[in-house]
């Protein structure tokens, strides 16, 4: 059995590596072949040439305008909802590979006949899915041909920058740095499309965290919003630009850049940035800045007292001063005849009767109606907040008034640390919110933690 090959031999840029069609291992190809054959099965491979650098497409006149155009982009990131269900977080999950794969597969075959963007783009997302999972279990070579096989069938230079960020990446996180500079330097540091862009920052930005030129960070990562980045990576990009802020003793502003992504992105950014900073313990990133943001940001998820909370504790209330009302009717007679006075015995035993019968029916009733509320507040605060999906939208007979409507949504609910699964719920909307809920918009799902279908759902900011 050969030896499981070095960092240096996976990810070395002069080497170059392509799956088999037919058993699907990773075979090294000659350099300037234009045929080969798999080193496993003997399998014919399609060898077709990968470009050695990213196109470089007509720029703009400088660098404020080419932030202008930056700017101007669609920031937020979805993956084709149709793929969801094979991730777990960032990756694919492992019982979803094998299905990964076969479609990964039928992919690479159509984009090798037909240029389709669809495809392109789906093909690039179950690259990235895979190449994290296989980079887990240690199969770098595996992962080196999966992204060269996928960089020969696209074309875009958005795509073939996105995957060459993995690789410089993923050399970096192997130990071998030269391979991720390499890397890095046969992208376009001035792309004019933002996830293109992003994925460069991200991997500059990793680079020089790993070598703690905490100044190089900063200047590529930007300060505040100087920088716009797709929310691909924009978590990622938040933890390693706060890090370097923390590490040049600006703790303050590595706090406020940490709190700042966490409420404009929502906690599904939330969560990952907490991964991250998990997957790299190591480099002890944000290590005083992190627990401080995560305080602030509780500040900030305490909600205002919600009408249920108000209803219950008035119920509740009623409840109590009714027993107490009950109670005099049973001390004040007592306090009467002490004084030698005549108690008015009738209305003394309404009062008994009347306050103990609404005290004992509205006291229950309205602790009862507190605590649900007070979970319902704590399930939208601290329950695990996870992508859901809308599949279909039912509008149901009104039940609600004025601008209301009620609607039963079938999702799509997937779980950063689980595998997917498929759930509905009923609920009560405002008209014109309506459009946050159509077919294939994105949603967040605040999870119980003992129920997955026990869930409050809230719209992506």
């Amino acid at each position: 059995m050969s030896a499981a090959p070095t960092a240096h031999q996976a990810y070395a840029q002069q080497r170059r590596y392509l799956l088999c069609d037919q058993c699907g291992a990773p075979a090294e190809v000659p350099q300037g072949a234009a045929t080969s054959n798999c080193g496993y099965c003997r399998a014919p491979l399609q060898v077709r040439m990968r470009a050695e650098a990213v196109a470089v497409p007509p720029r703009a006149k400088n660098e404020a305008e080419r932030i202008a155009i930056l700017a101007a982009q669609e920031r937020r990131y979805l993956p084709p909802p149709d793929l969801a269900p094979l991730f777990v977080g960032e990756r694919i999950g492992p019982s979803s590979e094998v299905q990964a794969r076969a479609h990964w597969q039928n992919l690479r075959a159509q984009l090798r006949h037909t240029p389709d963007p669809a495809a392109a783009e789906a093909l690039v997302v179950l690259t990235i899915g895979l190449a994290e999972l296989l980079f887990d279990r240690g199969d770098l070579l595996g992962q080196r041909a999966l992204i060269d096989s996928a960089l020969a069938v696209t074309t875009e230079a958005r795509h073939g920058q996105v995957m060459r960020a993995q690789l410089a990446r993923s050399a970096l996180k192997a130990g071998d740095i030269a391979a991720a500079d390499a890397w890095l330097a046969t992208c376009d540091p001035r792309s004019e499309d933002l996830l293109a862009d992003t994925a460069y920052r991200f991997a500059r930005a990793y680079i020089a965290t790993a070598r703690q030129d905490y100044r190089g960070v900063i200047s590529v990562l930007g300060v505040g919003a100087d920088v716009p980045l797709s929310h691909a990576y924009a978590p990622e990009c938040a933890v390693l630009c706060a890090n370097a802020w923390e590490r040049s003793d600006q703790l303050a502003v590595a706090v406020d850049a940490l709190t700042s992504v966490k409420r404009e992105l929502g906690p599904l950014a939330r969560r990952r940035t907490t991964r991250f900073i998990a997957a790299h313990a190591t480099w002890q990133l944000c290590a005083r800045s992190e627990a401080e943001a995560e305080r602030r940001m509780y500040d900030l998820d305490t909600l205002p007292m919600e009408g249920g909370t108000l209803g219950g504790l008035l119920v509740f209330g009623m409840g109590v001063y009714s027993l107490l009302w009950a109670g005099s009717a049973v001390v004040a007679p007592l306090g009467l005849a002490m004084l030698e006075l005549d108690p008015d015995v009738q209305g003394f035993v309404i009062s008994l009767f009347a306050g103990g019968a609404l005290g004992v029916l509205l006291t229950p009733i309205g602790l009862l109606s507190l605590l649900a509320a007070r979970g319902r507040t704590k399930q939208r605060t601290r329950g695990k907040a996870y992508a859901a999906y809308v599949l279909k939208n039912e509008r149901l007979p009104s039940q609600g008034m004025g601008e209301s409507m009620h609607i039963k949504l079938s999702l799509l609910i997937t779980p950063d640390d689980a595998p997917a699964y498929y759930s509905s719920i009923e609920t009560g909307i405002i008209g014109v919110m309506a459009g946050n809920f159509e077919v294939g918009k994105l949603l967040i799902a605040r999870v119980s933690k003992n129920n997955p279908h026990d869930y409050a759902l809230e719209v992506l900011g």
